[in-house]
């Protein structure tokens, strides 16, 4: 899996931000200019550009004589290079025109640069101190104040593609790793249960026959493959014969004739001989297996009182196949117990040798496995795993209660999963009712460690609902746990309270000092609420500078306390950059169940409380009430309308022309337009310029 998904976004020129962004760039740079008007190009991480500037022809030709390549160049390497500032303005040798970098980082690493133009119609300047005279009669013209207005603009707007981008590749980064480590986690329990079934079988009435045809379809199937088959060797020549075959449904048998046969190369080794498509073969070798239509084949000798008196075999014969260690494993456990099976039919007479056969079987599998009388509950066998690791609760008695204990009666098989409270570890158990070697009924139990599953389910649930910058817990989690203290409060009779916190001026920190440092105030902020007594496991960042304090029922008597905590925090200045800074914060708040018990409209009508605070001078709390105006609900409403409609490429906003009209040429010729922005609101219908 790759590491950081921004370092690897960063590092690799952003060519998954230009795959995704790439064709909208010239389009959303265009639509920038127009309505900014100013002159801009786009340039990506390694300085190459990626759009020209856009105007109009002879208008951007005369710019580029003043600014040159090599100026390019120079502002360039100055917003990327250094850590601290990402947005530079430099002067020309023209009076009136302005150059300006914009590098939008992420993680401290470049990936997208603008180049900005403009003719600023206020400056002050010297015409002697410059060479060339000021621009007056070009398209675009701004101000002072607007051209900064619009770096901030195109820096933002950018900066929240660049997140956006960034999020989606690390939620597609977790999904691709969380499926792997999910087929992983599901493999490892289908290998669990086909090993508990073919263990199963030790005990099985059926004949010899078809107990190997049933292994061999349990481990074929678990493997995905299309044949398996176990042949009897003849010790005196090169003979064999077939005993059992097995093949997928649609498949052909490998072996017409099953008597008397040449004996396989594969079928002549004392050891596991794992055969893959890409494995080094003599010329025979491979003849051999093309006639037999094998792509792939495993062969493991079973031996008989020290002797090889068999070979199990396990073969693709569909497609080429490259045999894994696991598989391998797999494959040598299930013919380890198709072996004991065999030598205990053997010697059935012998109800010792039989035992100790199972024995060995059961010592060396790779998981905890015991055996349990049902009737008197007494316990026959422990094997050496479940004797290391459960030593303490094979003494002390405690074995049945810690897994036996939901259990249902009559149920003859099945698994679920046991928390062992005192080691602080998962458990799942897979059970079956089967005969013990002197035929008794016995329940065989197999014990498997899932802490580390269970650990990776905390961790991916942990991601899910905690904010990466702060710590704190995000807006899904807050919903989760609202909805869980509504219910407590609605059931004991009790109350709870939930502030909505939205920091005063934060932007003012961020433009002053940068987007480094107005993270850093976040974090500190998230600390200082997160340690108020009471609340220290329901503060949550919901987004950007807003926060939310669910004041649960057992800290509701505590509230006035907590409130003053809280307003005692902001009334503090912040140490950020060497210097001192005060930032205080308004807070809506709400009490439930009294103030409805729907968590969206709890957290709707907090935020509408914190906007009358805001509303009312900042720097303040309000309490929510019904006759809070309903113009504030329109105007918060208007305001999340208003953002999403800006993260939607602008679509809702569209530009009309007013005509300007000479009166006094006596003709009412037109000289010009005037262009309006207006807005059509998906959601809240067409809007006057003056309320939005």
């Amino acid at each position: 899996m790759a590491g950081n998904v921004t370092e690897s976004l960063v590092s690799n020129g952003h060519d998954s931000f230009f795959d995704h962004y790439g064709l909208m760039l010239d389009k959303i740079q265009k639509r920038f200019c127009d309505m900014a008007g100013v002159y801009a190009c786009c340039l990506n991480s390694e300085g190459e550009r990626i759009t020209e500037f856009s105007g109009l022809t002879a208008e951007t030709e005369f710019i580029k004589q003043y600014v040159t390549e090599e100026r390019i160049k120079g502002i360039y390497d100055r917003v990327t290079e250094s850590e601290l500032e990402d947005q530079a303005v430099e002067s020309t040798d023209v009076p009136n025109l302005k150059l300006a970098g914009i590098a939008v980082k992420e993680n401290q690493k470049t990936a997208i640069v603008w180049i900005v133009c403009g003719i600023i119609t206020d400056i002050e300047y010297d015409t002697e101190l410059y060479p060339y005279p000021p621009v007056k009669d070009f398209r675009y013209r701004v101000t002072e104040k607007q051209f900064y207005r619009a770096l901030d603009f195109i820096r933002d707007f950018t900066q929240i593609l660049v997140k956006i981008e960034d999020s989606r590749n690390e939620a597609a980064l977790n999904v691709e790793k969380s499926m792997l480590e999910q087929e992983e986690i599901r493999k490892s329990v289908l290998r669990a249960e086909t090993t508990t079934e073919i263990v199963s079988l030790l005990d099985s009435d059926d004949s010899i026959e078809e107990i190997m045809a049933e292994i061999l379809e349990k481990v074929a199937t678990f493997l995905g493959i299309s044949h398996a088959f176990v042949s009897r060797v003849h010790v005196e020549d090169t003979i064999m014969d077939i005993v059992v075959q097995w093949r997928i449904s649609g498949e052909r048998i490998i072996f017409d004739k099953t008597i008397d046969i040449d004996r396989c190369w594969f079928l002549n080794s004392s050891k596991t001989l794992a055969v893959s498509s890409d494995s080094n073969m003599s010329a025979g070798e491979k003849e051999q297996l093309d006639m037999l239509g094998m792509k792939a084949v495993v062969a493991m000798p079973i031996q008989i009182n020290g002797s090889i008196g068999f070979y199990a075999a396990f073969s693709e014969n569909r497609h080429q196949h490259i045999w894994s260690i696991d598989d391998i494993k797999f494959i040598n456990d299930a013919v380890r117990i198709l072996q004991n099976i065999i030598v205990k039919r053997i010697q059935r007479n012998s109800i010792a040798s039989s035992f100790a056969s199972l024995e060995a079987i059961l010592d060396n599998v790779g998981s905890s496995i015991y055996v349990r009388d049902t009737k008197t509950g007494a316990l026959l066998f422990a094997n050496r795993s479940l004797r290391n690791n459960f030593s303490k609760e094979l003494s002390d008695g405690s074995l049945e209660l810690l897994f036996e204990s939901s259990i249902p009666s009559r149920s003859k098989s099945g698994n679920y999963e046991v928390y062992h409270d005192l080691r602080d570890r998962w458990y799942e158990l897979f059970y079956t009712r089967i005969s013990w070697v002197d035929g008794r009924p016995v329940s065989l139990c197999a014990v498997y460690d899932i802490t580390e599953k269970k650990m990776y389910q905390k961790r991916i649930e942990q991601q899910a609902y905690t904010d990466f910058l702060t710590g704190l817990y995000n807006r899904m989690c807050c919903e989760r746990d609202l909805e869980r203290y509504v219910s407590e409060a609605r059931k004991y009779d009790s109350k709870g309270v939930i502030c909505y916190l939205d920091l005063d001026d934060f932007k003012k920190i961020n433009d002053t000092l940068g987007h480094q440092y107005g993270d850093i105030l976040l974090q500190d902020i998230s600390r200082a609420i997160s340690n108020v007594d009471g609340i220290a496991n329901s503060c949550y960042r919901m987004g950007g500078d807003e926060f939310v304090i669910i004041v649960p029922t057992e800290s509701f008597d505590e509230y006035d306390r907590i409130l003053e905590d809280v307003k005692h925090i902001f009334a503090k200045p912040w140490y950020l950059k060497d210097s001192d800074y005060y930032c205080t914060m308004s807070m809506g708040s709400v009490v439930f169940p009294d103030d409805g018990e729907n968590v969206s409209d709890l957290i709707k009508k907090a935020d509408i409380a914190m906007y009358e605070a805001k509303r009312s001078g900042k720097n303040r709390i309000a309490k929510y009430s019904d006759n809070i105006d309903a113009s504030s609900i329109r105007r918060l409403d208007m305001e999340k309308s208003m953002r999403d409609a800006a993260l939607e490429n602008c679509k809702e906003f569209v530009v009309y022309f007013q005509p300007i009209i000479d009166v006094l040429s006596g003709d009412n010729s037109m000289k010009g337009a005037e262009a309006l922005v207006r807005w059509n609101s998906s959601k809240l219908g067409f809007i006057s310029p003056g309320e939005f």
